[in-house]
Formats: C-alpha cells, sequence, structure tokens
C-alpha cells in the first residue's frame, strides 16, 4: 500500500471516529411569534428586539440587520434596562445555569460573560453612564412583592473586578452621575425607603422614608420621582423630591388615571406618563407640572420599555398595533409616525405540534377560548384555523395529514361540576362549529385523510367508527368495560385496527360493498400502550408491559411476541406512607440496588414501531431502553442503552424522552436533568451524534426520517439543529 493510499484510510478512519463526536452546535432559528421591542437608541439609528433566544439590533433608517446575538442554550433571554450608552446587559436562564453577558450596542461584540449556578435568583444589571463599567446585583432570594434579599454586587471595569456585599433589604435602582453613588430603596414600616451608597468607601447614607412607594427614576436636575398607582382614582399623583436632602418638593397632577410606572426620559427634560389602556400617552414637565405633548392612536400600544431622548433633546417613543407592526414617534404635538419593523409573519400563540413543513400553535384569550392556527412554516403561511369550542380547557390535538381537519380533546362538559370527563371535536379549517363531538371520551382515532374517527365512550363502555362528512355509525364494537379501547389507522384511511379488551381486537377495511372484519389472535388479558400499522397495512404492531405483539391483519394470526426482559421501573412513582411518614425506601430500593426494579410493578411499559418498510421494529422501554428486532423471525438485533441520568424529580418522574422519527429510524434520547443528548441510528444500533450541551427547556421534538434534521420548540419559536 503506497503512502497517499495509508494517508487516505488514515483519513477515513479519523473521520468515522469523528462521526458521533459531541456537538456543541447552536439551533438554528427558523420562525417565532411577534418580536419584542427591547431597546431604542435613535442617535446610534438602531432598535434592539427579542424573538425566541434571538436578540437582534436593526437599523432604523433601513430595516437590515446590525448584529444577531443567539442565547442557546438560555432561551429564556431578556435584556436588561441599561442606562449606558455603548453597551447592553443581557441574562438568559437555563435549567440549572444562569448566563450574563455584556454586548458592545453598535456591534454585538461580547465584552464579558459569566455563567453560575441558577437557584432562581433575583438578577439586575446596569451600565455606568458613559464609561466601561458596569454592574451586577445577585440576590438570595425572589423579589415577589417584596424587596430582594441580601446578596452581593459585582462591579467589573477594564481593569478587574470587586464584590461587595448588598446592604441588607435594599435593592439598587441606577447610578448617580457623580462617582460611584448607587440609588438604592426598600421598606421601611410599609413606606418606601431611599437610601445612596458610595461604592468608593462601601458607606450607606439614608435620604428619607415616603409614603410613595415606588421608585420612578432621577430626574435632570438631579430631583428623585416617586408614585404610588392607587386603582380607579384618578387623577393619580406623582411626588418628586429633593436628590440630596430627600426633602418633598412639589407634587405633580396627572392627566388621566395612571396606567404604567412612568418613564423619566434620561438627557431628556420630561416625564412619560401612559394611559391604563396603553394607546394614550403624555409626556409632562414635572418641574412646572404641565403636559408638553399628547399622543393618541386607539388601535396602537406605546411601549415604555422603547424611549429614547437624541442628542437636541427632542423624544422618541415606539408603539405597535394589533398586527405587530411597529412605529416610531416623535413625543411632539402633531407627531406623524413611521413604520419602522415588519418582519412578518410570525407564530401565533404557543407552538403546540411540530409537523414538518407545519407548525402547530394555540392561543389562549382572557375569556378562555381556545384558537388553532396550522402554519407552513417553509412557505410562512397560515394553511389552517380552528376554533374549539369555548371556555374548555385544551389538552391534546391530532391534525389530518392535509390539514383540513382535527380533533381536539377538551375538559368535558361535567367537569365544572366535579365529575371530570374529557370532550372531543372534530373541526374542519375555517369552520365555526365542530362537526362531531363525543362526550366522555378518553382514546380517539382520526383517519389520516380526515374522513374516518374511531373513539370509545368510557361511561357507555362502547366504541364506534364513524364517517366524519355524514355522522354515521359505519361499525360498532363489543362492549368491553374493563379495559381502555385504543385505535389506529393504516394509511390507505379505510383500514381500522380497534382493541376494546384482549377479546375484542379487530382490523376492520372500509370498503364500497361494505364492513369487513378480521378478529386477531391476543393471547393474554392486557390492556394496549402502543398501536400501529406497518406502511403497506398488512401487519400490525401493538405493545403493553413488557410484551410488544406483530399481527398479519389478513389472516389475524400472531406472528411474532417480543419479550422486554428488563425489569424497569414505571415513571409514576407512588411512595407509601405510615403513620403519616413517608416510606421511600419501599420503592427506591430497586435504585440503591442499580437495578431500577419496582417492587409494584416489574413490568416495563413499552412503546413500540416499525422501522422504514416495516423489516424491522423498534420497542422503548420507559424511555430507557431501546431494542431493534427483526420483523421477520422475532430475534433481537441490536439493545440500545442511551445512558440517561437516572435522577427523578420530587415526584418521582424520570423526565427521560425517546423522541422516534416517524419511520422510526432515528431515536433522539434527551434527560431534563442532563446536557447530554444523543441521537441514535436504529438500523445500525449505533449512536449518529451526541450533543453535550443540550436542554430540554424545548417542549417538543422532531426528527426527520433520514436522521439529518432535528427541530426544536419552546413556546412561540422553532429552532431546527443539525442531526447525523
Amino acid at each position: 500500500m503506497n503512502r497517499s493510499a495509508i494517508r487516505f484510510l488514515l483519513a477515513a478512519l479519523l473521520a468515522l471516529g469523528c462521526a458521533v463526536a459531541a456537538s456543541a452546535q447552536q439551533p438554528r432559528f427558523i420562525m417565532g411569534g411577534p418580536p419584542r421591542f427591547r431597546g431604542l437608541d435613535v442617535d446610534a439609528n438602531l432598535f434592539i428586539t427579542r424573538q425566541g433566544a434571538t436578540l437582534a439590533a436593526y437599523d432604523i433608517d433601513s430595516g437590515e440587520t446590525r448584529w444577531t446575538y443567539e442565547a442557546w442554550p438560555f432561551p429564556d433571554l431578556y435584556l436588561v434596562e441599561h442606562q449606558g450608552k455603548d453597551h447592553v446587559i443581557l441574562f438568559g436562564e437555563g435549567e440549572k445555569q444562569t448566563k450574563t453577558v455584556v454586548l458592545e450596542k453598535a456591534s454585538g461584540k461580547i465584552c464579558w460573560e459569566r455563567m453560575e449556578r441558577s437557584g432562581d435568583p433575583w438578577r439586575y444589571g446596569m451600565v455606568l453612564p458613559d464609561s466601561d463599567w458596569f454592574l451586577l446585583h445577585y440576590a438570595r432570594g425572589k423579589s415577589e412583592g417584596r424587596q430582594a434579599e441580601e446578596g452581593y454586587f459585582l462591579l467589573f471595569s477594564p481593569d478587574g473586578a470587586g464584590r461587595y456585599r448588598v446592604p441588607e433589604g435594599l435593592r439598587p435602582q441606577e447610578w448617580r452621575e457623580e462617582g460611584k453613588t448607587l440609588v438604592l430603596t426598600g421598606t421601611a414600616k410599609e413606606a418606601l425607603r431611599l437610601v445612596y451608597w458610595d461604592l468608593g468607601i462601601d458607606t450607606t447614607r439614608d435620604i428619607g422614608t415616603y409614603s410613595d412607594g415606588l421608585y420612578g427614576g432621577r430626574l435632570h436636575d438631579g430631583s428623585i420621582l416617586l408614585y404610588r398607582y392607587v386603582k380607579d382614582k384618578n387623577p393619580q399623583t406623582l411626588t418628586v423630591v429633593d436628590g440630596d436632602s430627600g426633602r418633598l418638593l412639589r407634587q405633580v397632577t396627572l392627566p388621566e388615571a395612571l396606567g404604567a410606572k412612568p418613564e423619566v426620559v434620561r438627557g431628556g427634560k420630561a416625564v412619560l406618563i401612559l394611559g391604563e389602556n396603553e394607546d394614550r400617552l403624555w409626556m409632562l414637565d414635572p418641574a412646572e407640572d404641565k403636559v408638553l405633548a399628547a399622543l393618541h392612536h386607539p388601535n396602537h400600544e406605546f411601549l415604555l420599555e422603547s424611549v429614547s431622548a437624541d442628542a437636541s433633546g427632542r423624544i422618541w417613543v415606539v408603539s405597535h398595533d394589533g398586527e405587530h407592526h411597529y412605529f416610531l414617534w416623535p413625543v411632539e404635538k402633531g407627531a406623524v409616525p413611521r413604520k419602522v419593523f415588519d418582519r412578518g409573519p410570525f407564530f401565533p400563540g404557543q407552538v403546540w405540534k411540530v409537523l414538518p413543513p407545519h407548525v402547530i400553535t394555540l392561543t389562549r384569550s382572557k375569556e378562555g377560548s381556545s384558537t388553532l392556527h396550522a402554519i407552513n412554516f417553509e412557505e410562512r403561511r397560515i394553511v389552517a384555523v380552528w376554533k374549539p369550542s369555548a371556555s374548555r380547557s385544551f389538552h391534546r390535538m391530532l391534525p389530518c395529514a392535509s390539514m383540513r381537519r382535527c380533533a381536539v380533546m377538551l375538559s368535558g362538559s361535567g367537569a365544572a361540576e366535579g365529575r371530570g370527563g374529557y370532550q372531543w371535536e372534530i373541526l374542519e379549517a375555517g369552520g365555526s362549529e365542530a362537526l362531531l363531538k363525543f362526550e366522555n371520551a378518553w382514546h380517539l382515532a382520526l383517519s389520516p385523510d380526515g374522513e374516518y374517527v374511531a373513539t370509545q365512550d368510557t361511561l357507555e363502555g362502547c366504541t364506534v367508527l364513524v364517517q366524519v362528512s355524514t355522522g354515521e355509525t359505519l361499525y360498532e364494537f363489543p362492549r368491553f368495560e374493563d379495559y381502555w379501547s385504543s385505535a389506529a389507522f393504516a394509511k390507505d384511511s379505510r383500514t381500522v385496527a380497534v382493541f376494546a379488551g384482549y377479546d375484542a381486537f379487530t382490523v376492520i377495511r372500509i370498503k364500497e360493498e361494505g364492513i369487513t372484519e378480521t378478529p386477531l389472535e391476543f393471547p393474554e388479558e392486557a390492556g394496549l400502550s402502543s398501536l400501529c400499522f406497518s406502511p403497506d397495512g398488512t401487519r400490525l404492531l401493538s405493545a403493553t408491559r413488557g410484551k410488544a405483539w406483530l399481527h398479519d391483519t389478513l389472516t389475524g394470526n400472531l406472528l411474532y411476541t417480543f419479550v422486554e426482559p428488563q425489569q424497569l421501573r414505571s415513571e409514576h412513582v407512588h411512595t407509601p406512607e405510615v403513620f403519616g411518614i413517608k416510606m421511600p425506601f419501599v420503592n427506591y430500593l430497586g435504585d440503591l440496588a442499580g437495578n431500577f426494579t419496582n417492587l409494584a410493578n416489574s413490568k416495563p411499559e413499552l412503546e413500540a414501531a416499525f422501522i422504514g418498510n416495516g423489516a424491522r421494529v423498534v420497542t422503548v422501554a420507559e424511555a430507557q431502553l431501546i431494542r431493534v428486532w427483526d420483523a421477520g423471525t422475532g430475534r433481537n438485533l441490536h439493545t440500545i442503552e442511551p445512558g440517561l441520568s437516572n435522577t427523578r424529580d420530587e415526584y418521582g418522574h424520570m423526565r427521560n424522552t425517546i423522541t422516534l422519527s416517524e419511520n422510526g429510524a432515528y431515536a433522539l434520547a434527551a434527560n431534563s436533568f442532563d446536557t447530554r443528548t444523543t441521537l441514535w441510528d436504529l438500523t445500525t444500533g449505533a449512536a449518529a451524534k451526541k450533543y453535550t450541551d443540550w436542554k430540554t427547556i424545548y417542549r417538543t421534538m422532531h426528527v426527520s426520517d433520514d436522521g439529518k434534521s432535528i427541530y426544536l420548540a419552546v413556546f412561540q419559536s422553532l429552532y431546527w439543529l443539525e442531526g447525523r
């Protein structure tokens, strides 16, 4: 073998060895909900928005993107209110860590970042005006209706860092312009306590206590604005106190009920007041107690987090309409707004299902009604809208392949009376009323074309096959009250399997000449946890605790039984009590021994699916163990132990997730307590890709059939992550 061939072979082996190397790749943002304005700087000609885990700065005039910052794997990103001209501070919170980042406003360049354990602390940050110094505050407890508990400050500069203990019961508000003096606030006998803290000599000076219990900010002359919003009081008042002595200077009367905190415009000699409905804005001169300008638009909401004064002292504010268009206003008489941002369309509501190229989102109104949208994210358009019955809690949804129809599961009519129960509705896209309703139903199956539905009335105990367009009952299965029914349709939408009990397992075929039925052999008294057809509809795979069965749908014969030999404890753990004392060791005895044995239930719940064309079968036991079987011989081909964390939460839940691709060829294994996630190739039994910084804050996941694409969703955002 010559040297070139050897080098080629070594390179190939190296590439093979790196094929499953751990990946720290960040997901790519695809589409999300409407962006939120997080900052405005008119002099710098930019505004900053957040969309999902993406922070972006745009040019006001052109709308072009200046820079972006991806907060993954900390998608709960927010921008801290900043005073500095040149920097912004971000906080992003993951499952167990908090990330703090300081960026250059003009370029998005990272100046400083910090990672630390997250105990869900109250957080605060600020940039010193016109300097490279910035300060972070980490409190030891939440600030929910009370002042933050004792914590510490971190003060950073180009030359290093210092650590300062926070005076107990106080929180930082802003810097005074001179030196390193902070304005702190706290409470004293339910009144606002105002304190100055000189970090240079680490001393505090109390200014006074005031009945107006909220801090509004420092005015241009150094005085301090205080306020207290009183519901249903009109007019509201503001209080102005001397910035050095703390003595009362004046009371300022507001033109209308205050809807949000007043915004002291830095660089301008004014205060902005937002009306209660957020469609009115006043600019007030607190020195003379008079309105300088007023803005009003019945279809807009003004955003006080997006206010800026330019070099001349002219003040600007942003508003948005109901269609998520944003407008820039000069706060002056006769103001004419201009549209500055339009990046639609957006996801309305929370991402509920990912079915590429479609995403299903759910929105809930203040009145309690729900609306479902099906969005083609590749074409960036809404393809279907469904409106379930009002005032019902939403639980599940099943769309048909064309998105023409869907089935939704709602709380039943008896839920309000404490009787429980669920209701299924079959909805037509764009329709105002449900096509069909099924009360007291738990399980339901909708055919891929949306034309047929199989479901069980849990009170009556009967399972029916119904044609959606006519409402006609085509077949009624034998009543069997001891088991929940399960049903699944084949891809042809004309073949359906219904399990209504161990002696009532049937495959139904809908033909022009009528209904044909094929009873299936079922050897045990057990309920089903999984049911699906092979791609050609000739075989049926069912699973329950510890076993899966493969049936021939034409003859009804049982072909193979796949047995899971391991004992894996159920996800839900009951901890017994003796004389009111919980005895966890009874159920956790197996954990201590390392074999996860559940003394009450040793047979794991199985999920089963076909792989590819149906030549192989995969079973997943309790989201902990994966096996691949030969569908022709019943032989176990691969056993995969994903190596997920065994840690359980306080309720005994292990929180493992194994997501199969639609064709069963790939499995994504993750755990909420762990950052390690693996994509498995089930045809070979090998790891296709590993991720070391995974965060399962992503609520919805989808793996493509070829394993090359992983779709992640969190709240209103969809991301793409490279697979194998």
